[in-house]
């Protein structure tokens, strides 16, 4: 029996010593038992809080509250600590406080006025301070540069974050629990709030701080707030990987409610939800991703979108940062769904969002690659027509005014290249790249108004000496060019090719194709508007001939034949071809090669036969029209060249032959390239499969060439790109998004020389 008495006796000295050094240890365990975390707190519910029989008696939520109270300094009021004021309160101050449910056996946050504080060192680093500090259980060191820090106003930016979560672990306790038993001091919690959300302003950059707090701010706001959350504007702030509390509330608080959902908790919805991914553009340029958003969001939803309730309730959770509390920290909304269980209403709301994020690309590939240029002509040109019409600038407004006294009340004006460059930071004073006139077009079409030669729709570069014709666009705005405005556009310049080489420019003929194109062609009056500016250019710069013929030679004789049966088919497209229109077809018939009389022939094959048999009614011919000039219209080489009277053209065919525009825009575009097509182009390296995700073997291969090189002149880089038949701008702008998507930075910077990244390449090459 003595033996093991004093084996009982030895036991509980050893348990006696090892929960004295537990107490005195800053180092110990810094997280509860779980035999220690018996307690639930629900906040919304009559409850019951138990604490260990072993460690206190049991008290009521609001006997605890109370006494919480009886400690608590409110804000604004002073205190004073071991000969240190502590002019704004919010903390509790006394001998003795409970916690509310942890594994503490005093409340954390409770600063004890009969502790030692030391008058000497002061631990600023917070050595002795351990991961779930306790004011009664950390140094006299520490509690001095604790009491420093609250009477410096709690705004040291260089103070230790575990003093920042000691002052915290009060705000949760007052917010969470007190003023939940104490309704008389609940006007206390907007000042609590605040000094939540100023901290978080000042230390949010600690991720653990910043996901406690963002927490707090949340279940508070819900708890204590004045009116409904969805009346408040939403914070797009999302650290965590769950949907946020405030978003589940008032979005819910809307459901229940039967009402459409803003545009802006729209937004707060699809970006704070788990699944969405936010590309580079969404984050580099948050402001024009969530103007754009809710305007495409208010196009195809109005005033908002309606969804049923579901059955599934809100609960909104917290996990305190103190130990006080035993568990997490939870509020029941009863008559609110909890929307983070659908599934279905999300999905277009991230289509829109990837739809921003899409047309912000080439406006945050600027950004990143030149964050200057944000606010200048060239980046609101790459915005959005939405977002470029509320971004003005001294330079956009000039330029405005400068078109509009150009173009006077005319449908288009003819104004000189140099005048044009002097609104646009060129990189050579005498030219305007390709890629600078596209910028320039886009800036152009934000203000409402469209150039030809517009790089877009066929254009290329211009030099100073040159004309270009500036023209008011319509409400609908054309994006690229359609195989029949390409077709029509490129049979004009053939055109006037053909008038410009025997020495004389006829307008008349021109103007005519054109009128003929318009009703053939079904071109919108956007693209009708467009090509008549295009005409006025082609007037105006009378375009050579010189080269087309040896252009032409490279294209083989079935093109050159489709070609030309493609301009028959323009001539007849409205059931009739006169005598000026055969001219124009002898010459277009010589420029390709042909015989000119073979033009001839070939209106007699449109004419509707059965075995040559005459068909009912007569083909009709239009009668000469002597235009201003006076000259006459020439007769055919002979009478058995024009089509026999008694025949009419058959009209199936020709509409055969006017479908076939993407073929034409095809072979056209070969011949009417801004220079011929070079021999000996770059062979393409074989490039596997998994060489760059995203790229095709071209722009692969491009990247390929550029290894090793830091950088490149402009030139250097547009002859590379030519190489494998890519152009510049658009390979640069192809591969700097395969970067950034994987590196999230920029391969190509910088405009001459090109500046390559070469980090960025060995990760791309990976």
């Amino acid at each position: 029996m003595s033996s093991l008495f004093l084996l009982m006796l030895i036991v509980l000295l050893i348990y006696g010593a090892v929960r004295a050094t537990s107490r005195s240890n800053p180092n110990s365990p810094r997280t509860p038992r779980s035999s220690d975390r018996r307690v639930t707190i629900t906040i919304g519910a009559d409850s019951q809080t138990d604490f260990s029989p072993s460690r206190r008696p049991r008290l009521e939520p609001a006997k605890l509250a109370k006494a919480g109270d009886r400690r608590w300094f409110s804000p604004g009021s002073a205190v004073t600590v071991a000969a240190t004021l502590i002019a704004d309160g919010m903390v509790y101050v006394g001998p003795d406080l409970p916690p509310i449910g942890g594994w503490q056996d005093h409340e954390p946050a409770l600063i004890d006025p009969t502790l030692n504080v030391s008058r000497g060192r002061i631990d600023q680093a917070s050595e002795n301070l351990g991961y779930w500090p306790s004011y009664g259980r950390i140094s006299p060191e520490s509690r001095a540069a604790y009491l420093e820090w609250l009477a410096g106003g709690r705004c040291d930016p260089d103070a230790d974050i575990g003093y920042v979560f000691l002052f915290f672990y009060g705000l949760e306790r007052r917010l969470l629990f007190d003023l939940r038993h104490l309704p008389e001091r609940r006007s206390e919690a907007p000042s609590l709030i605040a000094e939540v959300a100023r901290l978080r302003s000042l230390y949010g950059a600690n991720g653990s701080f910043a996901s406690y707090s963002s927490s707090l701010l949340q279940i508070a706001q819900s708890l204590w707030s004045d009116g409904r959350a969805c009346e408040r504007p939403p914070s797009f702030d999302r650290p965590g990987s769950e949907l946020p509390a405030d978003v589940r509330l008032a979005v819910g608080q809307l459901v229940a409610a039967g009402e459409p959902i803003p545009a802006d908790w729209a937004l707060a919805w699809v970006t704070g939800h788990p699944e969405t991914r936010l590309r580079t553009p969404a984050r580099r340029c948050p402001e024009e991703f969530r103007h754009l958003f809710c305007h495409r969001y208010r196009e195809k939803f109005g005033q908002g979108m309606l969804l049923k309730p579901n059955k599934r309730r809100l609960k909104i959770s917290h996990r305190p940062a103190s130990a006080s509390f035993g568990d997490e920290v939870e509020v029941p909304f009863e008559h609110i769904p909890d929307i983070a269980a659908l599934k279905v209403p999300i999905r277009p709301l991230q289509e829109i969002a990837e739809a921003a994020m899409s047309e912000l690309d080439a406006y945050s590939r600027l950004v990143g690659r030149s964050p200057e240029k944000a606010r200048t002509l060239e980046g609101r040109a790459l915005l959005p027509p939405e977002l470029a019409e509320v971004r003005k600038s001294p330079a956009s407004e000039r330029l405005q005014r400068w078109v509009e006294a150009s173009l006077g009340d005319g449908d288009g004006a003819a104004v000189p290249a140099s005048d044009l460059m002097a609104h646009w930071d060129c990189a050579r004073a005498d030219r305007m790249s390709k890629r600078e006139l596209g910028s320039f077009a886009r800036a152009l079409e934000s203000l409402g108004f469209g150039i030809e030669p517009d790089p877009r729709f066929g254009g290329g570069s211009i030099r100073e000496g040159q004309k270009v014709v500036l023209f008011p666009l319509g409400s609908e705005r054309i994006a690229a060019a359609s195989p029949a405005y390409r077709a029509s556009t490129l049979l004009l310049h053939l055109a006037a090719l053909v008038a410009a080489s025997d020495g004389s420019v006829g307008d008349a003929e021109e103007r005519h194709l054109e009128e003929q194109l318009e009703r053939s062609m079904s071109l919108d009056p956007d693209e009708v508007r467009r090509l008549r500016a295009h005409l006025m250019w082609l007037l105006v710069e009378q375009p050579s001939a010189a080269g087309i013929k040896s252009r032409l030679e490279g294209v083989d004789s079935a093109s050159r034949r489709l070609l030309a049966e493609f301009a028959m088919a323009t001539a007849a497209a409205d059931g009739v071809i006169d005598r000026g229109e055969i001219r124009t077809l002898t010459k277009i018939y010589g420029l390709l090669g042909f015989d000119p009389d073979q033009a001839y022939g070939d209106v007699h094959s449109l004419q509707v036969s059965d075995s040559w048999r005459p068909a009912e009614g007569p083909l009709r011919v239009r009668p000469q029209v002597v235009g201003p000039s006076g000259r006459a219209i020439p007769e055919p080489p002979s009478a058995e060249s024009v089509p026999p009277s008694g025949f009419k053209l058959d009209m199936d065919r020709v509409q055969r032959t006017l479908a076939e525009t993407v073929a034409i825009s095809q072979v056209l575009a070969e011949v009417f390239e801004d220079e011929p097509a070079e021999a000996g182009r770059g062979e393409l390296a074989p490039v596997t499969s998994n060489t760059v995700a995203g790229l095709d073997a071209r722009h692969a291969a491009l990247l390929l060439a550029l290894d090793g090189r830091s950088e490149l002149s402009s030139a250097e880089f547009e002859e590379l790109a030519e190489s494998f038949d890519l152009l510049a701008d658009g390979a640069r702008e192809m591969l700097n998004e395969a970067a950034f998507e994987r590196a999230d930075n920029a391969l190509l910077e910088g405009e001459d020389p090109v500046e390559v990244n070469l980090d960025v390449l060995s990760e791309l090459q990976t």
